[in-house]
């Protein structure tokens, strides 16, 4: 059986799970951003894919997956697997990192900081100030 849900506002899978006997099935271009843990085990006659053509399998490509991320979707059942078999040992790390912009003036290393740390930050050619700081002589 085939079901061909593409382009539909649908946010969540979960009441599919009740279909035992599709073996295609396309949600391209919706909104689903989380596949349920169980996915794999409920689809488990569909190959999942992410790719952007029409055939058979479990077609996810246009969605804006997070959890888990488009690069495992891509990879398969098995990486999707291990994706949620991880989450659900792993701790809660803090990841840090410091990042050091060197570079000559008014080439936009401030604004590349400020877009950095707020995505809503917007860049408008002309308007920043030059940031006055340490000056490296060659």
């Amino acid at each position: 059986m085939k079901l061909w849900l593409n382009s539909n506002q649908i946010i969540d899978l979960s009441p599919l799970k009740k279909l035992k006997h599709l073996n295609t099935l396309n949600v391209r271009d919706n909104f689903v951003n989380r596949l349920p843990p169980d996915i794999t085990s409920w689809c488990s006659r569909m190959e999942i894919q992410f790719k952007n053509e029409y055939g058979n399998g479990f077609n996810l490509y246009g969605n804006p997956l997070t959890d888990p991320p488009v690069e495992i979707v891509k990879q398969g059942k098995a990486a999707i697997e291990n994706y949620f078999a991880e989450m659900q040992q792993a701790s809660v790390f803090f990841l840090e990192c410091k990042l050091l912009l060197v570079g000559s003036g008014d080439v936009g290393k401030t604004s590349l900081m400020r877009k950095l740390k707020n995505n809503s930050f917007v860049v408008i050619p002309g308007t920043e100030d030059t940031t006055r700081g340490i000056d490296i002589q060659p």
